[in-house]
């Protein structure tokens, strides 16, 4: 059906306020023709053929899909790209995830502890809702990946709110006493009552596939998304997704077959789908209306200095009138973040890493077909047999053990044509292209070391091999975080600030931040989310290599420390050494952290001097106790002589008085 909607541009001196819904069609209309046509001119074929290069596929207009290779030749693919895509995914998941912490929120002004605090409560919230409510690990994972294949990644953040009305029992007031009513019977009284029901109160973070995103072209390289006067997102829908939107009044009421029908209007993109699909098969014929694939557009459009956005059903009519971005996304008039790995100054769409190697990619294929049909040349060679000759060539083709070839005259008839056996050349040559490739796309693997002999054959120059390649994803790393997951993160830090209302979640926060224990608060908790705060991101400088990591956190805290006295915040200090160490939560570790710490151990030189005080000390004391015996001794001696002088005079005294007893006996006598 041919598209006879007109889409004439209105005069810019016309307000925005005043444009017509078929003006507001037509400046869609224009944005979306515009990129389609500069897409399809510079993008498509890069990304089909960097789509393919991924999926281990040849790439289109390759000769592997022409009727010469479909029989009998190799058409094996290397899966290098692949390989190195795989490798930066795990180095990606290694450096964003190997603490606790997502995110890491500071306070705006240090020195404002009301800021302090809110940072603190708003980190706890962020790390929750990115553990719980989002899937984290894998938006992170495929925007690298895209970045790896497309070039550029890019995402869009919302708040998830749905209600719905619930039925419940209401007691029935008495008008008289204002208690529950009773029926005759003596039983309370019920009448049945509607509400509104929260059914989702959390963040959104979509990735977007980079065929699905409208930017201008020349928008500037550092801030596409800000830059571009329009920029459209081509959202997939089914149409009975639709009908629902139109249902609830959401969306303007349309029929059915006008849903449909403007897939037939030039709304569908043949393109976006035929890129991801891995068949060769068209799209099949959906049988049901309702489960047909349509296209919504979001259209954000920059007039009269205001950001405006409204959606439409692909360029055929609008489905919501044009708005302020304002009031619809008040936390980022444009909800979207786009990010690359590799820049490429003054082009919004960069090479991709996958797209930096396509040649050497299609020459390893090469090299490989070749020497593989070279191989099975040598293993089954070729005959030369005589026409109308009367051979077999059936059995001469399958070339079985034990079979039996008829022919004519074996001598003529047949003639087998003689295979050279593959050179080295050919390894010498993939062995360089492997090394190319490694280059080229900042990957180490084994092919570098087996190229580089010299250099592997050393401790030096294995690391000189693995810091090259190092440098080239800390780069990619760095880029990646600072072009999109930071910015990311900053929106979705906006979106809690803004909407966040889970008493459940942020009670959840005050506790994991330890807001009553530290700062003695346990309510008040909305008016912590205002503060201002500054969102980082958690990788840095030997981020791809833990334990290195490690070492140099060693050194810095141990220098920090002796030289100005400043003991570092064991929390942190605790959740970065676990996790370097592979443990996603070091807290459980250590759960009585403010116990004073442990007495270091004593200082050997100081008690080995203890030690030789004690033995002199000891020795001394001794000492003075031999003295003490031997001047006892020696009084013993002294008192003993005494004692035996003082006896002897005793004796002799004795004896003098015995023999003058006996003199005066001997007188008497006489």
């Amino acid at each position: 059906m041919i598209d006879d909607t007109d889409y004439s541009m209105p005069e810019h001196t016309t307000p925005a306020e005043e444009l017509s819904d078929d003006e507001w069609l037509a400046l869609a209309a224009a944005a979306v023709e515009a990129s389609k046509d500069w897409m399809s001119t510079h993008l498509h074929s890069r990304w089909e053929r960097s789509i393919a290069n991924f999926q281990s596929k040849h790439p289109p207009g390759s000769k592997y899909h022409s009727e010469a290779y479909k029989k009998g030749r190799s058409r094996l693919f290397r899966p290098k790209s692949r390989s190195v895509v795989r490798k930066n995914e795990a180095t990606a998941a290694q450096a964003f995830f190997a603490t606790a912490d997502n995110v890491s929120i500071e306070a705006e002004k240090k020195s404002d502890p009301q800021q302090r605090v809110s940072a603190e409560f708003i980190q706890a919230i962020v790390n929750y809702r990115l553990d719980r409510s989002i899937r984290w690990f894998l938006i992170v994972v495929g925007a690298f990946q895209d970045a790896h294949i497309y070039g550029v990644c890019i995402s869009k953040q919302t708040w998830d709110f749905k209600e719905q009305e619930e039925e419940y029992q209401k007691p029935v007031p008495d008008p008289l006493t204002g208690q529950q009513s009773l029926d005759s019977e003596g039983r309370p009284m019920f009448s049945t009552a509607t509400r509104k029901k929260v059914v989702v109160d959390r963040p959104r973070i979509d990735l977007l596939r980079p065929e699905n995103f409208r930017i201008d072209p020349e928008a500037d390289w550092t801030d596409p998304i800000g830059t571009s006067p329009y920029l459209v997102q081509i959202i997939p829908m089914y149409a009975h997704q639709v009908q629902e939107k139109m249902k609830t009044g959401e969306w303007n009421h349309h029929s059915l077959e006008e849903i449909v029908r403007s897939i037939d209007e030039g709304n569908g993109d043949d393109t976006v789908d035929a890129m991801r699909r891995r068949d060769d098969s068209g799209q099949k014929e959906v049988k049901v209306k309702e489960y047909t694939l349509v296209y919504v557009h979001e259209n954000f459009l920059r007039r009269d200095g205001e950001e405006w956005v409204f959606m439409t059903l692909g360029k055929s009519s609008l489905l919501t009138a044009p708005r302020r971005a304002k009031e619809v996304y008040p936390y980022a008039e444009r909800p979207f973040t786009m990010g690359v790995c590799v820049l490429e100054t003054h082009q919004i769409y960069p090479a991709s890493v996958v797209e930096l190697g396509w040649e050497i990619q299609a020459a390893l294929n090469e090299i490989q077909n070749q020497r593989f049909d070279n191989v099975q040349l040598g293993m089954n060679g070729r005959y030369l047999a005589r026409r109308s000759g009367g051979v077999d060539t059936t059995s001469l083709v399958r070339n079985i053990p034990g079979s039996v070839t008829l022919t004519n005259d074996p001598t003529t008839d047949v003639l087998p044509l003689q295979t050279r056996d593959v050179t080295a050349s050919a390894y010498q040559e993939q062995n360089l292209l492997n090394n190319d490739f490694d280059e080229v796309s900042g990957s180490f693997s084994q092919s570098s070391v087996n190229t580089n002999r010299r250099l592997n054959e050393t401790v030096g120059g294995m690391r000189m091999l693995s810091e090259d390649a190092t440098s080239m994803q800390e780069y990619l790393l760095r880029t990646f975080s600072e072009t999109w997951v930071e910015p990311t993160l900053r929106q979705l830090v906006k979106m809690e600030q803004l909407y966040e209302s889970d008493a459940m979640v942020m009670e959840f926060a005050r506790d994991e931040a330890k807001l009553v224990q530290r700062y003695g608060m346990s309510e008040g908790l909305d008016a912590l989310l205002d503060g201002d705060v500054t969102v980082r991101c958690n990788v840095g400088t030997g981020a791809t290599k833990p334990h290195q990591k490690l070492d140099r956190l060693i050194q810095g805290l141990t220098l920090i420390t002796n030289t100005t006295g400043i003991r570092p915040n064991p929390q942190e200090v605790i959740n970065e050494v676990m996790g370097l160490l592979g443990y996603e939560d070091g807290a459980r570790f250590f759960p009585d952290q403010n116990q004073p710490p442990p007495v270091p151990p004593p200082d050997p030189k100081i008690e080995l001097e203890r030690e030789q005080l004690e033995l002199e000390r000891q020795r001394l004391t001794m000492d003075a106790k031999q003295g003490e015996v031997h001047a006892r001794l020696k009084a013993m001696e002294i008192a003993n002589r005494k004692d035996e002088k003082l006896l002897d005079a005793r004796m002799r005294h004795q004896r003098h008085q015995a023999q003058i007893g006996a003199s005066l006996l001997r007188g008497v006598t006489r």
